[in-house]
C-alpha cells in the first residue's frame, strides 16, 4: 500500500514530476523513447488552480532544458539552471545537434498535502485554535492571518497524532518534510532538485533557491542572484502582480523582474509568453527577458525581412512602446519601428500615406517586402540560396513565402503542388 493511500482523500494532492533526459549518441529524435537515457525524475510543484494553465503546458510538450555541457550531475537541477542562465546563453536550439541537449518531460503522481505544499502534517494556529495543511489554506477561509512562527503544534496526516513541532511523526515515523525550517516552522517534501529552500535572516523568512547563489540586498529588501549582485537594478514587491492579482511579497511562486522595472509572477510570464502577449501589461514595454528577448526578436526580425504584403495596402499610424514616438507605416504582421529598430508597436489611428513615405525615406529599412519581383527574390536569395523564377506565378509565391518554409526543399515541394513550376 503506497504512502498516499494510507491518508484520508482530503489530505491528498497531485504533484507535476520533472524528468530530465539526454538522447543516445548519434540519436536525433527526442520522441523516440528507447534513444532516451535518463538522468534523473524529481517532483518540480503541486498541481493546483492558479499555476493550472500552465501546468497543462507543461504535460503536453517536450522541452528543451539545458545543452548536455552545462548538465553536472553532482549538482541539483535548480543549480544547473540557474549556472546557465548566469551564462546569458542564446537558445539556438535547433542549430545544435539533437544529442548534444537535455529535455524536460512532465507527468502527475500523486502525493500528499494541499494544492500549496507538499507535507506530512498539519499546522496548529494559534489564534483561531484550528488544524491546516498550511497558511494559505488558512488565510483563503478565516479572518485573520496565519501567524506561522508561533507554530507550536502539528498534526500527522498519516495518523492524526498530536505533537511539538518536528520533522519527524513521534507516532508514526512518518517524515512531515524533506525540508523543514525552525524558524518559520515550515515543511516541503518538493526537494532541492526544483525547490531547494534556505533561511534569508534579511527577509526573515525562507525563500525558494540555493543560499551560495543568492545574496540579500537591504536596500531593496529581496534575496537577488549573487552572480549579479553588485549590478543589479534594486526592485520593490509591494503590491499585487499585473497579471493574476496575486501577492507578490509573500507568494510562494517564483517571480520575474522585467527589464522595466515591473515585476510579475514567473507562471504569469510564461502565459504571456505562450500567448504571444509580448507587452509588460503595465507600461507596454517589451515583455521578455533574457534568452527570451532574444528568441522572441529574431522570432519578429525574421518576419519583418522575410513576410510578403499584399495589395490593396491600408496606411495606419503606430505607437513603438520602446522609443515612446509615433509614426505612420503600412498594415502588416509584424511592424518596425525605424528609430529604435524594435518591433513593440500598436495600432493608434488611421494614417496616410504622405506620412508613410516619408518615415520610408528618413529610415529605409523599416519599410517592408512587398509582392513584387525584386522584393521577392531579395527573400528567396536571403533565405533559401534560390534565384526568382520569372514562369512561378509572382501571387503564389508570395502566399508560400508567407508559410514560412524552413528549407529549400520545403519550399520548392510547396511551388511544385501549386503546379506552377514550369
Amino acid at each position: 500500500m503506497s504512502q498516499q493511500s494510507q491518508v484520508p482523500e482530503k489530505f491528498r494532492n497531485k504533484v507535476l514530476m520533472q524528468q530530465i533526459f539526454k538522447l543516445k549518441p548519434g540519436s536525433t529524435s527526442k520522441y523516440n523513447v528507447d534513444d532516451r537515457i535518463i538522468i534523473k525524475t524529481f517532483p518540480c510543484e503541486v498541481m493546483c488552480d492558479e499555476l493550472a494553465q500552465d501546468q497543462k503546458h507543461k504535460l503536453e510538450y517536450i522541452f528543451y532544458h539545458v545543452p548536455l555541457k552545462y548538465y553536472d550531475e553532482t549538482k541539483t537541477d535548480s543549480e544547473i539552471v540557474i549556472d546557465y542562465q548566469n551564462q546569458q546563453p542564446t537558445s539556438k536550439w535547433d542549430e545544435m545537434a539533437p544529442d548534444s541537449l537535455t529535455y524536460t518531460i512532465y507527468y502527475e503522481k500523486q502525493d500528499v498535502g494541499c494544492q500549496h505544499f507538499v507535507r506530512g502534517c498539519q499546522l496548529l494556529c494559534n489564534t483561531c485554535n484550528k488544524y491546516y495543511t498550511c497558511r494559505i489554506c488558512h488565510d483563503e477561509v478565516e479572518d485573520h492571518p496565519f501567524p506561522k512562527k508561533e507554530t507550536k503544534m502539528v498534526k500527522c496526516i498519516y495518523c492524526s497524532c498530536e505533537q511539538p513541532f518536528q520533522q519527524q511523526c513521534q507516532n508514526c515515523n512518518q517524515c512531515f518534510g524533506e525540508q523543514w525550517c525552525e524558524l518559520c516552522r515550515a515543511f516541503c517534501n518538493i526537494g532541492q532538485e526544483s525547490k531547494p529552500m534556505y533561511h534569508c535572516k534579511g527577509c526573515d523568512s525562507c525563500m525558494v533557491g540555493h543560499a551560495h547563489q543568492w545574496r540579500h540586498c537591504d536596500k531593496c529588501d529581496s534575496c537577488v542572484r549573487a552572480f549579479n549582485f553588485e549590478e543589479h537594478q534594486c526592485l520593490f514587491f509591494e503590491g499585487d502582480c499585473a497579471v493574476c492579482l496575486g501577492d507578490l511579497k509573500n507568494s510562494i511562486y517564483g517571480r520575474v523582474h522585467l527589464s522595466c522595472s515591473h515585476v510579475i509572477h514567473l507562471h504569469c510570464y510564461e502565459v504571456l509568453l505562450r500567448r504571444w502577449d509580448t507587452k509588460c501589461p503595465v507600461c507596454r514595454r517589451f515583455l521578455p527577458i533574457g534568452a527570451d528577448k532574444d528568441d522572441y526578436l529574431n522570432y519578429f526580425k525574421s518576419q519583418f525581412e522575410e513576410t510578403v504584403v499584399f495589395e490593396p495596402i491600408q496606411w495606419l499610424k503606430f505607437k513603438c512602446y520602446e522609443c515612446q514616438r509615433q509614426f505612420t507605416a503600412v498594415d502588416a504582421s509584424v511592424v518596425k519601428c525605424g528609430k529604435c529598430q524594435q518591433y513593440n508597436v500598436e495600432v493608434i489611428s488611421h494614417g496616410n500615406e504622405a506620412e508613410g513615405l516619408i518615415e520610408w525615406k528618413e529610415y529605409p529599412d523599416s519599410k517592408p517586402k512587398f509582392c513584387t519581383e525584386d522584393d521577392v527574390g531579395v527573400i528567396l536569395n536571403k533565405k533559401y540560396g534560390l534565384e526568382y523564377n520569372k514562369e512561378w506565378d509572382l501571387g503564389i509565391t508570395g502566399e508560400i513565402l508567407n508559410r514560412m518554409p524552413k528549407t529549400q526543399e520545403e519550399f520548392l515541394k510547396l511551388i511544385e503542388e501549386q503546379n506552377i513550376w514550369m
